[in-house]
Parts: structure tokens; sequence; C-alpha cells
């Protein structure tokens, strides 16, 4: 795809009708997660049937879209991200992980998120802080129960399963791995995507940030923390 019409993919009509035939749908919160990069962030049980299917009809060739970004194959929130040239240990990792797991234990208190409403938007940079332009689109069609589908329930598990190794040195390395500091989430950068957005959902935020709070008196001055109306599940970047 060149890069003149990176950003022209012509949805008229065709995202509209698409999401008119998705159901509404949940999301369970499931775990805090310190993913690739050092990127704190709040993991959903998986996506839904619903939500599932609406990623694999977007994946369809004919869209005329690229592969999908790995980070969206499976469902999340991510919070904040490293500061500039800060590095962590493993022995900091370690702390990291006794954090997420003891928040992580508040969530199974929380109703799983309903999804209602679905949000496309062209963001001007990758925390999605800062919008050039913003659409929610709403789902008329009702699900009687929301199911979680059974392969991303597994992809997330495949997903979680390094962080709990007794052994974190490998992980340690991908936590590390350069390039997902701040900077890179509020560098300018344009991109469309369509999204679950969750900055209103009071009861997930005030578990949110009770675990901000927790990170930054074990590890102080080690992250920055994205807006909490900024917060958000990727469907698919749609580019």
């Amino acid at each position: 795809m060149s890069s003149n019409n990176r950003y022209k993919i012509d949805t008229s009509g065709r995202l509209v009708d698409l999401l008119e035939h998705c159901a509404t749908s949940s999301a369970r919160p499931f775990h805090f997660f310190i993913a690739w990069g050092g990127v704190p962030t709040l993991v959903f049980s998986g996506f839904s049937e619903e939500l599932w299917a609406l990623k694999s009809s977007l994946n369809e060739q004919d869209w005329g879209l690229n592969d999908e970004n790995p980070g969206s194959r499976w469902p999340k929130i991510s919070l904040g991200a490293k500061n500039d040239d800060h590095k962590i240990s493993v022995e900091q990792l370690k702390v990291l992980r006794a954090v997420c797991e003891e928040y992580s234990d508040a969530l199974k208190d929380i109703r799983p998120l309903h999804i209602d409403v679905l949000r496309f938007s062209y963001f001007l940079c990758r925390s999605h802080e800062r919008m050039l332009f913003s659409q929610q689109v709403a789902l008329f069609k009702r699900s009687e129960a929301s199911v979680t589908n059974d392969e991303s329930r597994a992809l997330v598990r495949d997903v979680l399963a390094p962080f709990y190794e007794d052994d974190l040195h490998a992980y340690l390395a991908k936590v590390n791995m350069p390039g997902h500091n701040i900077s890179y989430y509020r560098d300018t950068h344009l991109e469309p995507s369509l999204v679950a957005p969750f900055g209103n959902s009071l009861a997930i935020n005030s578990v949110i940030d009770k675990f901000v709070e927790a990170v930054n008196e074990v590890l102080p001055g080690t992250y920055s923390w994205f807006k909490p109306a900024s917060r958000h599940m990727t469907i698919r970047a749609l580019v």
C-alpha cells in the first residue's frame, strides 16, 4: 500500500453496514499484566463471540487491510508506558508481578463491561489522548447472552503465561525491548482504528486508578500514565 493512499480506506457505508449486524456484547476484566515493552495493561478474558466475528470479517482480504497487528489480537486496555530511557530489572519485574496479582484479585468483583458502542477514530497519537476525528457507533442488535470466544480465551492465556514463569529473565528482554516508551505513544502518529471505549466505565476505572497508585508507589518515576478518558480496547487498526 503506497504512502499516498495508506489512510484513504474507502469504508463508505461498508463499516457502518458491518457494525449494524454486530450485536452488543461484554468484556470480562481478567488480569493486570506487564506486556512487551513494559506496558502495563488490563487484560480481558477474551473477545466475545460477537467481536471475534467482527474482527474475522475485517480480516477478510476484500477489505484491503494489512495483516492485523499482534497487539490487537488479544483484548486489553493499555494504561501507560515507561518513561524514556527507563529499564526494569528482574527484581522490579517481580515486584510489578506481585502488584498485578494483588489488583487482579479485585477484578473478580467487577461485572463484565457491557459493550453497546464502538468508536471509529483517526487518532493523532497511539495513546488515543489526541484525536483528529472520532465517531461513536451504537450497536442496536441485542445479544441475549454474550460468550467469550474459546480461541481468543486460549490466546490470552498464552500471552500471559511467560509473565508467570519462575525464571523471569527471558521475559525481561521483552519488557525492556526498545521502541515502546512513552514517546512512542504520545508522538504524533495518524492512523484509523476501531475500538471499544471504556473511559467512562466507573467501576473498572476505580480499580485501574488504585493499580496505578500502587505501581507509582513501588516504582516511582518509572511510568507515565495515559489519561483515563482515553482508555479503550482496540478491535482492529483500519490500515
